[in-house]
């Protein structure tokens, strides 16, 4: 996108942002349905895409896809981000940009979780069988009473569950790289912190194999 498309978007966004901001100054609850998604979808795909890849699916390892992602989840984190209450220092740095330039609406941060939430998930990748298994089984089963199985929160299926996120076809990488930062405590989790508090780096690994594979 060349200078004069970006000069263009943004202004656009602008636009909706703040006949969204005057409605709600007048009193109305619940601004238009279809200003929301329009306003949400565009930032969706100017800004968000831009990093996450088209309609969510991620090719890069080290950026979580968030097609197909729980709504709830989606809209929290955007929340926390524009909170900074997400504690995790690198690379959070333009997030926090974005959400707190463009994203001071509710509504239109919901909209966007809900962009994402209804886009399809991209194939998992298959990986190594024996490291493929031993993930499966302590995502099914856990290794109790050490590590509880991560299908209580997560789903069956990794599908995710409400404010729990889908973990079903997510890059290794990316996944490995946030365990290990739940464990050391770097990122706050504090329910993630006492299941993989004692999980190693080849159990991390085995999870992450696995969930990619889904």
């Amino acid at each position: 996108m060349d200078t004069g498309e970006n000069a263009s978007t943004t202004a656009r966004i602008a636009l909706w942002l703040a006949m969204l901001s005057v409605l709600v100054a007048c009193g109305e609850q619940t601004p238009p349905g279809a200003s929301v998604k329009r306003a949400a979808r565009t930032l969706a795909t100017s800004e968000c895409e831009g990093c996450h890849g088209a309609e969510g699916r991620s090719t890069d390892p080290a950026v979580p896809i968030i097609a197909a992602q729980q709504q709830p989840y989606v809209e929290l984190q955007l929340k926390a981000f524009r909170n900074q209450g997400r504690e995790e220092p690198k690379g959070h740095e333009f997030m926090r940009e974005v959400s707190s330039k463009w994203l001071l609406n509710d509504q239109v941060v919901a909209g966007i979780a809900e962009y994402f939430s209804l886009q399809a998930a991209p194939p998992g990748k298959p990986g190594d069988p024996a490291i493929t298994a031993n993930g499966k089984r302590l995502y099914e089963r856990g290794s109790s009473p050490r590590i509880l199985p991560c299908s209580d929160c997560h789903g069956d299926n990794a599908q995710g569950l409400e404010i729990f996120p889908r973990l079903a076809g997510q890059h290794a990488d990316y996944l490995v790289k946030q365990m290990q930062r739940m464990r050391e405590t770097e990122r706050t989790s504090r329910k993630m912190h006492s299941v993989i508090g004692e999980l190693s780096d080849t159990e991390i690994v085995a999870v992450a194999t696995y969930l990619q594979s889904k």
